[in-house]
């Protein structure tokens, strides 16, 4: 398991002992019935606090190989629903938190320092695909897909901070054409299983246009199935409430 690539349940495993974790595992089940689809796009756009980075702990626990995830899904929701041993730890996944990077990545641009770290675990992961250090990660993603036939789920935290945040305007552009080539690119949507993005805005656009057309977008007014998930309900914020003795 690395940093990237298959980061299996560590995360996840902080968030289950938190005093206020409430289970938001059947967000699994929905993916379940996307991955491997045309419709296995999504973008999941709420303001901070609304439990968007546990989520994505949480979908990465799930899919990633490497692991096994059943002991720390035994006491949630979705190992009861008969989707649950359909996916469990099948897929590779490729969890990116943009924030957390860009802090960390010097003077490269976010696109340069995914394309060397990103890649580097996936030489790591599979010695025997050939893999050389100065190609981009989509490449190297149909690399690996095009010598195994193994998919991937791409699951990119606060994928809208370059684009809300004027100290990366420069890179704008070459973000942009990232997540086009990662998400639009003919040869490389065959690699991709699900993808899963989060942020406070919901999918750029570029004038009228949407680079990337081809995800659905769950906003706070438009959630859909997604509703349940973002947040806390009414009926969890009662439990909460009477759990830490606080007037609802």
């Amino acid at each position: 398991m690395g940093t990237y690539v298959n980061p299996g349940t560590k995360n996840f495993a902080k968030d289950i002992n938190d005093d206020f974790y409430v289970d938001k595992s059947m967000l699994i089940k929905v993916l379940n019935n996307r991955i491997n689809r045309r419709n296995c796009y999504c973008c999941v756009s709420r303001p901070r606090r609304f439990g968007k980075t546990m989520a994505a702990n949480m979908i990465a626990a799930y899919y990633s190989k490497g692991c096994d995830s059943h002991e720390i899904f035994s006491n949630q929701k979705i190992s009861k629903d008969p989707s649950f041993e359909r996916n469990i730890n099948k897929y590779n996944v490729i969890k990116l938190d943009i924030n957390g990077e860009a802090t960390k990545k010097g003077k490269m641009t976010i696109t340069q320092y995914y394309d060397k770290n990103v890649v580097s675990e996936l030489m790591k992961e599979y010695p025997d695909v050939e893999i050389s250090e100065d190609i981009s990660l989509p490449e190297a993603l149909y690399a690996v897909y095009e010598a195994t036939g193994e998919k991937f789920v791409f699951i990119i935290d606060e994928y809208d901070l370059p684009i809300r945040d004027e100290k990366y305007s420069s890179e704008l552009g070459d973000y942009l054409e990232f997540l086009v080539s990662l998400f639009k690119d003919e040869e490389t949507n065959h690699a991709i299983a699900l993808a899963y993005l989060t942020g406070i805005m919901p999918i750029i656009k570029e004038k009228t246009q949407s680079k990337l057309n081809n995800f659905t977008e769950y906003t706070m007014i438009d959630p859909d199935e997604m509703a349940p998930f973002m947040g806390f309900t009414e009926d969890e914020v009662k439990d909460l409430s009477s759990k830490v003795g606080m007037d609802f």
